[in-house]
C-alpha cells in the first residue's frame, strides 16, 4: 500500500508543475519589423544566401507567422545556430539553437509534454507535432536528443515529391525543399490533423461539461464574491486543471479499494488555486 501511495504522489508532482500559458512579458517580438516581401525557395543550397542576408538577434520569440526553423548547429561555415523565416519575407538568425527558441515559444503557450501525451493517447510515439488549435508546428525528426528543423505546419497550402526531395509550398508565395520524400511530411500533417480534431472535441467537452447558458446574476451573493477576490486567484488553464481533476479521481477510487482513508482534496492542495500573499513570500525569503 505504501508503494501505491508513493507512486501516486509522485504522480501527484508532475501533475502540479504549471504547465499552463505564463503570462507573456514585453519581448523582442518580430512584429516592430517591416521587412521587404521577397518570396523565399529555401534548399540546402540556398542556405548560404539566406545567412548572410538574414538579421541577427541575440534572443528570439517566434510567433504564429514563423514557418520555418532551420538548425545550423552543424553547419561548419557561420557561428549562428539557428536561422527564421517569416511568412512576410523577413529572416532572422541567431547564436541560440532551434530547440532553445521552439521551448521559448512552449513555454508563452502550452507545455510540449502535455501536448505529447496527448498525441500518445491516439498512437503519436515519434515526431509529435506540436499542435494548439490552428497553430501546428512538426519537427523534420525526433527532438528529444538533437537540435532539429521545425515547420509551420499551419502555413503549408499544399506538397509534392521531386525525385528524393519534397516540394513544400507555403502560404502565401514561399517554397520550401526538403531533402526527404513526402510520405513522412504527409504522415506528420495527418498525425497534425488528427491532434486538432482531438483537441477541438475536448474543447466542445469542456465547454458542455462547465458551460451553461444562463449568466451568472450580477446581484447574487456568489457573483460578488468571485468579482470581490478575482485578485486572489491565479490565471486558470483547462488542460492542466482537468488532468488534474482525472488524477484526483482516480487516486480515490485507488485508495478506496486498498481501503486507504483520504480526503478528495488535501488542504494544501488549495494552494494550486490561490496567489500566495505578499507577506508570506516575504517570511519565505527571509527564512
Amino acid at each position: 500500500m505504501r508503494q501505491t501511495q508513493k507512486a501516486f504522489e509522485k504522480i501527484g508532482k508532475v501533475l502540479n508543475n504549471d504547465y499552463g500559458q505564463t503570462p507573456h512579458l514585453v519581448n523582442e517580438d518580430f512584429s516592430y519589423y517591416q521587412a521587404t516581401y521577397s518570396p523565399h525557395a529555401i534548399s540546402k543550397d540556398s542556405i548560404m544566401t539566406y545567412i548572410d542576408e538574414a538579421l541577427p538577434r541575440k534572443k528570439i520569440w517566434i510567433n504564429d507567422d514563423s514557418y520555418y526553423l532551420y538548425d545550423l548547429s552543424k553547419h561548419p561555415d557561420t557561428p549562428y545556430n539557428s536561422l527564421i523565416f517569416q511568412t512576410n519575407g523577413a529572416v532572422f538568425k541567431s547564436e541560440e539553437t532551434t530547440t532553445k527558441i521552439i521551448k521559448r515559444y512552449f513555454k508563452l503557450n502550452t507545455s510540449y509534454d502535455i501536448i505529447s501525451i496527448l498525441g500518445k493517447m491516439i498512437g503519436i510515439k515519434k515526431k509529435v507535432p506540436y499542435v494548439l488549435g490552428n497553430i501546428q508546428f512538426g519537427p523534420e525528426k525526433g527532438p528529444s536528443k538533437d537540435h532539429v528543423n521545425w515547420i509551420g505546419l499551419h502555413h503549408i497550402y499544399n506538397m509534392e515529391t521531386v525525385g528524393d526531395q519534397t516540394y513544400i509550398h507555403i502560404h502565401p508565395d514561399h517554397e520550401l525543399i526538403i531533402e526527404m520524400k513526402v510520405g513522412p511530411i504527409k504522415n506528420m500533417m495527418d498525425n497534425a490533423a488528427a491532434m486538432v480534431y482531438i483537441q477541438q472535441q475536448l474543447a466542445i467537452d469542456m465547454q458542455r461539461m462547465f458551460g451553461s447558458s444562463t449568466d451568472l446574476n450580477p446581484n447574487s451573493m456568489i457573483s460578488r464574491i468571485v468579482e470581490k477576490n478575482t485578485y486572489k486567484f491565479k490565471r486558470i488553464y483547462p488542460l492542466p486543471w482537468f488532468l488534474k481533476m482525472i488524477y484526483t479521481v482516480s487516486k480515490n477510487i485507488a485508495m478506496s479499494a486498498l481501503g486507504i482513508e483520504e480526503d478528495v482534496l488535501e488542504e494544501h492542495e488549495m494552494d494550486y488555486l490561490y496567489i500566495k500573499d505578499l507577506e508570506d513570500e516575504e517570511d519565505e525569503v527571509h527564512e
